[in-house]
């Protein structure tokens, strides 16, 4: 509903709510009571809007609204309603806006709560107090008669809630920062940094004490010296003096540039130099608003003052200062400067005329009421009217009839307005103030805090603050970092001690009474330097060094500031400084050599030597330092004497250390080698003082190195002969004959670097040395050679003694005139050393394989082992090419052997003792790796032989197979015969063999290529008893047969040729059979049907190589 005509004009004739507002206005900014200021506001604006009541409602939280002040109220200060929609002050936190309700009763916006029930509310207008996205509460008026309120009351009202929003906000930021004006000064009392503020024209404006105890001056003394004062004698982290753009003031305030951790040396009076680290960073206003400047009225000149403005904001630059090996304490002093706000207020009509000036307008515009009533505000002021912001606020102000404001820089009055205008329809109530000082005020505090901040954060220290609960106000980053915890992983200083386990620096748990937190929170005493250590989170162990302060405000305690310092590596510095000094007195106590010090002088005489001199050169210490003896003369050989000067100069010149070796003669005129370790020492003008070093023996190592070389190379020689070995070796499995094996290992044995001949000789039957191939060497030598290896002292040669040992033998000639028969016979040759080697295979002797070198020392322990293995080797190649050409060769030697009083273990003659019955084998077929099956004959009683066989250990099962009218077949399962197996050996076949109560009949079939003698004096060593009763040489049958046999027995696997020779010795193919397929597969360890496909397989094997056409 509009209102009134006669109310309208009774606002706008009647200044009571302008001057309501402005003097309320005023009191809102030099009052520091909120309450009698609310107290205040809503008297009278029941007294000015002429209303029942009027409230002022704080939001407590998000779901209630306390009745903070009120006029006409009974309980205020306790009463409460519902912070929700429902309410009309609820409703208005919703909407943000006014809100106008005639009739409660009525309106279906809102309902009434208990409180406006209760007091008969009928009508009322309510306003928001605060921005809009952080509102503190609602301001309202009430009747309890049904009412329509105008616009300039509502105006009245949400003026007065944003003079109130005003003073609320302004006097909050004040506690705010008088609270944190208070934490930081403490806080910059108590850090261990010192502190040095410098404005832009070079002069020290500040100090804090911390930086007087560092710098040795009083505070007068700083701040009336300049930055670059000669005294204070600035050099940089390597001692050179700073100069010029090198200091840290112009580097900082001139270049704009930050820097941290910078070393800078300084000059204290007493002349004694500090090292400092050095953080720096320039301070600037920080504003983006020039208080001083005219406002540019083109953009090239908003350019030009925006680029002074960059140079103008830089106003000097902040230094702190921690001494680097002591402990860092940070003090500094700021200055606050704190301004009185004025506020003025006016209004114009809707043609921007003037109709109200208060007493303090009159005074920020210059100009009297009296000047300015009727007078158009553009008219007077033409500047404001050309300042853009001012005219749309003005414009927009009327047209949507919303409050708006504005800040400018007025030039022609030389301040800053901040100004907030109230339109109605008949014109615009200015609000406006000089806000200059205030907008300094606020700069000078944001830059002190973000100063405090910046030095906060980027000390090298931890702080943290405590209140008075023991809670943790504020944790730096570094404070986190040392500790390895963050303030939320703990509910207070208590938890927090208990989980870092303080100790004391011995080690102890630190007593609760002498802990430096319980000293400075609880005891409210200040510590400065107290070592304590913790554990980290990660078990860590660290050590700090804790520094702290109580807090009080107003005479109550307020918590407590803590700082401290990772003094880990500089106690572990400390400790390995102890240990190095303790290190190097035992050094210089026991090392096995000498420490000097001498002139870089040809015979470098010597300034100073430790007491290993004796020992090392026979020379007492006097004797060099003295000069006496001259180590570069006297000690030093005279042929290592140039090479070292010419050495250890080139490495002095570079600056770099030198590391040599050379020889010295002691006083005893022992011979020894040295190993040297020195450097230059320059003073600080680069000038050569002196050399220093140490001198350790190192004739063992030398010894050592030279031993290991030699190993070295004989190690490469065993490699070399191991590489020939295995190649001949290769080469003898592709040889066809005996006699080309024999003729390759001399060959490839005389042509090697390693040997000037190769031969092989054997005993013959006369008992000489007979050769049957030889290398390397021209036949006369050869002769020579073979001749002196026959002779010796003891009347056996070389060739004899090998064979009858079966050893290595080795004939050195080291001596010229050896006395031994084979070495003067060698004089006349080339060759030093001899070395013979058996070559056999199991018990066969194939002669002995004789090796000549041209040095005396050839065939050393290593190598003896390779040749031997290597006559071994041979003679198993000698063995199976025998066993090759036996088998392609028709000429066989047969022989008849007798074995009386055998073995009375050997399973035959187990059986047949004392059984007056012959055994004859038929055939042995290989059953198993251990055991074969075999068959013979008997002409006596086959049962009792049977149960022979069952007492012998040697026979695994025994069974009668077939009876015939004379003789009956038997099956042994027993171990190789020993007879047959060492005959085999030798490529012998034992074609029959019988045995009886006392012996046993062979008859044996040799290829002619084996050794007879071999295979005789083999068997007789394993039979004593057993002779040779014939001897003759035989051809086989047709060699078409045997071919034929070869090929058949050639197709089939060792499984079938298993199988069908037992089923043809058993007489399985006989009719009717003498056994049958499950007595064979048990005789044969397997299955009937493994068995029968064994044997099926072979057979028809065979018979297709009989009938295949294509075979």
């Amino acid at each position: 509903m509009p209102p009134s005509s006669d109310r309208e004009h009774e606002l706008r004739t009647q200044g009571s709510p302008q001057e309501f507002v402005a003097d309320l206005s005023r009191r809102a900014l030099e009052t520091d009571d909120l309450e009698s200021l609310l107290d205040d506001a809503s008297a009278g604006v029941a007294t000015v809007l002429g209303t029942d009541y009027c409230s002022v409602f704080e939001l407590v939280d998000d779901r209630r609204l306390r009745l903070r002040e009120g006029a006409g109220w009974s309980r205020v200060g306790s009463q409460t309603i519902p912070a929700d929609g429902r309410s009309q002050v609820g409703y208005t936190l919703r909407t943000q806006e006014p809100v106008v309700v005639e009739d409660l009763r009525t309106d279906d916006r809102v309902a009434g709560c208990e409180l406006s029930t209760s007091c008969g509310i009928v009508s009322g207008v309510t306003a928001v107090v605060g921005p809009i996205d952080d509102p503190w509460g609602v301001l309202g008026v009430q009747t309890t008669t049904r009412r329509a309120f105008t616009e300039a009351e509502i105006s009245v009202l949400r003026t007065v809630a944003n003079v109130l929003a005003s003073a609320v906000e302004t006097l909050d930021a004040e506690r705010s920062l008088d609270g944190e004006t208070a934490l930081k000064d403490r806080i910059l009392e108590t850090t261990p940094v010192g502190i040095v503020g410098i404005d832009d024209g070079g002069e020290i404006q500040f100090v804090n004490e911390r930086a007087e105890q560092l710098l040795d001056r009083s505070r007068e003394e700083i701040t009336s010296s300049a930055y670059d004062d000669p005294q204070w004698g600035l050099t940089d982290a390597a001692g050179d003096p700073l100069e010029g753009g090198e200091m840290p003031f112009e580097r900082v305030v001139d270049a704009g540039a930050e820097f941290v951790e910078e070393t800078v040396g300084l000059l204290r009076p007493d002349g004694q130099r500090v090292w400092l680290s050095v953080d720096g960073v320039p301070l600037d206003t920080g504003s983006t608003t020039n208080l001083e400047a005219p406002r540019a009225e083109t953009e090239a000149e908003a350019d030009i003052q925006r680029e002074a403005d960059d140079t103008d904001r830089r106003t000097g630059a902040v230094f702190t200062l921690t001494d680097i090996t002591e402990q860092r304490r940070l003090e500094t002093e700021f200055e606050e400067m704190l301004g009185r706000v004025s506020d003025a207020f006016c209004a114009v009509d809707d043609e921007f005329r003037f109709v109200h000036v208060n007493e303090r307008a009159e005074d920020l515009l210059e100009h009297s009421e009296a000047e300015l009533l009727g007078e158009c505000l553009w008219d007077v002021f033409p500047e404001a009217a050309e300042e853009p912001i001012v005219r749309e606020n003005f414009h927009a102000a009327l047209d949507s009839q919303e409050p708006t404001s504005y800040e400018v820089y007025y030039d022609p009055l030389e301040f800053l307005v901040e100004a907030t205008l109230y339109p109605s329809e008949t014109g615009v109530s200015v609000y406006f103030s000089d806000i200059t000082d205030q907008k300094e005020r606020e700069r000078s505090l944001r830059e002190e805090h973000d100063l405090v901040e910046r030095i906060v954060e980027t000390t090298p220290v931890g702080i943290v603050t405590l209140g008075a609960d023991g809670s943790f106000d504020r944790v730096n980053d570094r404070a986190e970092a040392i500790v390895g915890y963050t303030a939320d992983d703990f509910e207070g200083i208590e938890q927090a001690l208990e989980a870092l386990e303080t100790v004391t620096p011995a080690g102890e748990p630190y007593p609760v009474d002498e802990h430096p937190v319980h000293r400075v929170f609880v005891e409210e005493e200040t510590v400065h330097d107290v070592e304590a250590g913790i554990t980290r989170s990660d078990g860590q162990r660290v050590w700090l060094s804790v520094s702290g302060t109580p807090l009080r405000v107003d005479g109550r305690d307020a918590g407590a500031v803590i700082t401290f310092a990772d003094v880990t590596e500089q106690r572990e510095a400390k400790r390995a400084l102890r240990e190095r000094e303790r290190q190097l007195s035992t050094v210089m106590s026991n090392i096995p050599g000498l420490i000097y010090r001498c002139r870089n002088e040809p015979g470098w005489p010597m300034e100073f030597v430790s007491e290993g001199c004796t020992e090392l050169t026979g020379y007492d210490r006097d004797a060099f330092e003295c000069n006496e003896v001259q180590f570069g003369e006297d000690v030093i050989v005279e042929e290592d004497r140039d090479r070292l000067w010419e050495e250890i100069q080139t490495s002095v010149d570079g600056r770099e250390p030198f590391t040599v070796t050379y020889r010295i003669e002691t006083a005893d005129g022992d011979r020894r080698w040295v190993r040297e370790k020195g450097r230059g020492i320059f003073d600080e003008d680069g000038s050569l003082e002196s050399l220093e070093g140490v001198i350790i023996d190192v004739t063992e190592r030398k010894e050592f190195e030279r031993e290991l070389e030699r190993n070295r190379a004989e190690l490469e020689r065993l490699n070399r002969i191991n590489e020939l070995v295995q190649e001949i070796v290769r080469r003898l499995v592709t040889e066809r004959s005996r006699a080309e094996v024999e003729r390759t290992v001399c060959d490839r044995l005389a042509a090697s670097e390693f040997y000037e001949m190769a031969w092989i000789g054997d005993r013959s039957v006369a008992g000489e040395t007979d050769t049957s191939a030889w290398a390397g060497v021209d036949e006369e030598t050869a002769t020579t050679i073979i001749d002196a290896c026959a002779e010796t002292t003891d009347t056996r040669g070389l060739v004899q003694r090998t064979l009858e040992t079966r050893q290595v033998q080795v004939v050195e000639c080291i001596d010229i005139e050896a006395d031994d028969a084979c070495c003067r016979r060698l004089r006349d040759t080339d060759v030093e050393s001899v070395l013979a080697v058996p070559i056999q295979y199991r018990e066969t002797l194939y002669g002995a394989l004789v090796i000549c070198a041209d040095r005396a020392d050839a065939f050393d322990e290593r190598g003896r082992t390779i040749l031997e293995k290597f006559g071994d080797t041979l003679g198993f190649a000698i063995t199976a090419t025998e066993r090759k050409e036996a088998l392609v060769t028709d000429e066989r030697v047969e022989l008849e052997i007798r074995v009386r009083d055998p073995d009375p273990d050997h399973f035959l003659f187990t059986v047949t003792a004392d059984t007056k019955a012959a055994l004859t084998i038929q055939g042995v077929v290989s059953h198993a790796s251990d055991s074969y099956l075999v068959y013979a004959t008997t002409d006596g009683a086959a049962e009792r032989l049977l149960e022979r066989a069952a007492d012998s250990p040697e026979i695994d099962r025994a069974r009668l197979v077939e009876e015939y009218d004379d003789e009956s077949l038997l099956e042994f399962v027993s171990t190789v015969p020993a007879m047959i197996t060492t005959l085999a050996e030798y490529g012998g076949t034992v074609t029959t063999a019988t045995a009886e109560d006392r012996g046993a009949t062979l008859t044996v079939m040799l290829p002619s290529s084996v050794n007879v003698r071999a295979v005789v004096d083999a068997f007789q060593t394993a039979y004593p008893n057993s002779s040779v009763l014939t001897k003759r040489t035989v051809n086989r049958s047709a060699r078409t047969r045997q071919g034929v046999r070869t090929a058949f027995l050639g197709r089939l696997t060792d499984k079938q040729r298993e199988s069908l020779r037992a089923a043809y010795l058993s007489g399985y193919y006989d009719r009717p059979r003498a056994t049958n397929g499950s007595e064979l597969s048990e005789a044969l360890g397997v299955s009937p049907s493994t068995f029968h496909q064994h044997r099926q397989a072979g057979l028809r094997k065979l018979l297709a190589a009989t009938f295949d056409s294509r075979e």
